[in-house]
């Protein structure tokens, strides 16, 4: 692998680290530069690690919703129907898994690691291509792979997620009501699968980007203990 200025600048792009400045940075200074690479990573891979972290933490919560509007028959989860889910009991679920607060938690200490996550470039953008030729031509092949598994989890997260805050947000507009009905129910029957398979989904994309990451990791320090 040949690390340059370009190389540093493109991987920066794909991640969408605008931040990351490398023009002081000495074209001649390889080491300088493959920390620069692993500074980079780190700070991207962190964002990956707290959200992973942030959904797994909102189970305890979740997880009793999941099961109120579902039963086990036949060794299968089968779902509900709106009127065999008493909304009042659904309602006192919610506030007994404090589901507000752990809400609210949630979606502050998720803010920031989304909004790195959501500036990696996708794929589709125009000059995706440019930035992984580039990696490619430097010797980068398998990190470039790395960055397009990454990617393709990173379309499906940020996709789930949304939904997922826009639940949120459903919720704190009625959880204060003290009678619930049917429409309560209905909505949270409409979102079931965003409640149990989506959600897991999120976290097992995150673990497999925190794989990715482990991997980009182990290339670029083998590739600076051996230059």
């Amino acid at each position: 692998m040949v690390i340059t200025l370009a190389t540093l600048g493109s991987i920066a792009s794909l991640c969408g680290l605008v931040q990351y400045n490398f023009d002081n940075i000495n074209k001649n200074d390889k080491d300088k530069m493959y920390l620069s690479l692993l500074s980079m990573l780190s700070h991207f891979g962190a964002s990956w690690k707290q959200i992973h972290s942030d959904y797994h933490s909102l189970i305890a919560s979740i997880n009793p919703i999941v099961e109120l509007l579902t039963e086990y028959r036949d060794g299968m989860r089968v779902p509900h129907t709106t009127g065999s889910v008493a909304p009042n009991s659904l309602r006192k679920v919610i506030h007994s898994g404090n589901l507000n607060a752990a809400c609210l938690t949630f979606k502050n200490q998720t803010k920031k690691s989304m909004r790195i996550i959501s500036g990696m470039k996708s794929p589709n953008d125009e000059s995706w291509k440019v930035n992984i030729e580039e990696l490619n031509n430097s010797g980068f092949r398998r990190l470039s792979e790395n960055l397009m598994e990454i990617a393709e989890d990173r379309d499906i997260v940020v996709a789930i997620h949304k939904d997922f805050m826009d639940f949120l947000n459903e919720i704190s507009k009625f959880s204060a009501n003290i009678d619930w009905d049917s429409k309560h129910v209905d909505f949270f029957i409409d979102n079931r699968s965003l409640l149990s398979t989506k959600y897991h989904e999120v976290i097992r994309r995150t673990d497999n980007v925190i794989m990715q990451m482990l991997d980009c990791f182990d290339l670029v320090t083998r590739e600076l203990q051996y230059k």
